[in-house]
């Protein structure tokens, strides 16, 4: 796959971005003074509070730097109580939609097995999106993927202050690695895709507080579960 670029306008002016060649919705990179980027890095440090607030629940969940070429992170929930995992998110809140301000969020990701409870998207600092019951458990505004303990993926959107969230199917999850993607057209709409292909437009219900980068893996049954970040970056442009 080739990469192309584009000018994307926003409030600041136009910033070129570097997207995939036969998908202008997946971002590679942007360059301009107004562009505000953050990907995670090979090397990053995983000790609570340096690089990413930690939340581990259960014996000792482990979050470790890749040790296969192409991976930045390794998880694992380790304990075997339905609950156990990890709830990861970026320290700071660095990204929020906002009229005139373009933004995308993509991981490249592996689980072992569809049983998990899992997140990925933006968040209000939360340090328990998912909670032991199974549920979402998000006490203040998301937006982004999950899988509770089945193949089903669904595309979701909450804005805490209304009470009001959206959430549309988003196709089926497996063990094998898959792309989730979203993109804010900087007005009012967030297009969801996995693996490259439309999967829901939410309109309604896009949050419009800061947000950090989140992820959780967590049991969705009583086994131990692991998974792999091949890659996981945000792109605003201001």
């Amino acid at each position: 796959m080739g990469t192309s670029s584009k000018w994307v306008k926003h409030t600041g002016g136009e910033t070129l971005v570097f997207h995939e060649e036969h998908n202008g919705a997946r971002w590679y990179d942007a360059i301009g003074a107004n562009a505000r980027k953050w990907e995670m890095r090979y090397g990053s440090d995983f000790t609570d509070n340096i690089e990413y607030a930690l939340t581990l629940v259960g014996t000792t969940p482990t979050v470790a730097q890749g040790v296969t070429a192409g991976v930045r992170s390794a998880l694992s929930t380790v304990g075997t109580n339905a609950g156990d995992g990890i709830n990861m998110q970026l320290v700071g809140t660095p990204f929020q939609f906002a009229a005139g301000y373009p933004a995308y969020f993509g991981i490249s990701w592996a689980f072992d097995n569809v049983l998990a409870d899992w997140f990925v998207g933006l968040a209000s600092l939360d340090d328990t999106i998912i909670d032991s019951s199974h549920a979402l458990a998000i006490a203040a505004s998301a937006i982004g993927f999950y899988g509770l303990g089945t193949s089903a993926v669904t595309a979701y959107s909450e804005i805490h202050a209304s009470g009001s969230e959206g959430t549309t199917c988003a196709g089926t999850s497996s063990a094998a690695t898959h792309i989730y993607e979203f993109v804010y057209d900087g007005v009012s709409s967030v297009a969801f895709y996995m693996d490259g292909v439309l999967e829901a437009t939410h309109t309604t219900y896009v949050p419009t507080v800061v947000l950090s980068p989140t992820i959780v893996l967590q049991n969705g049954s009583a086994a131990a579960r692991t998974g792999t970040i091949n890659w996981m970056r945000c792109i605003q442009l201001a």
